[in-house]
């Protein structure tokens, strides 16, 4: 498996997940509340 055919999986994923409404939204409150901690290993 190529990295563009993990990109192209991942995308596709993320697409069922933002389609269906109430894990989009749940997903963002995720993030909304733990934004920090996402941060933290972004710039690590």
């Amino acid at each position: 498996m190529n990295f563009e055919e993990i990109t192209d999986t991942i995308k596709g994923k993320l697409y069922e997940r933002i389609g269906n409404t109430f894990l989009f939204s749940y997903s963002i409150l995720f993030l909304s509340i733990n934004w920090n901690y996402f941060y933290k290993i972004y710039n690590a």
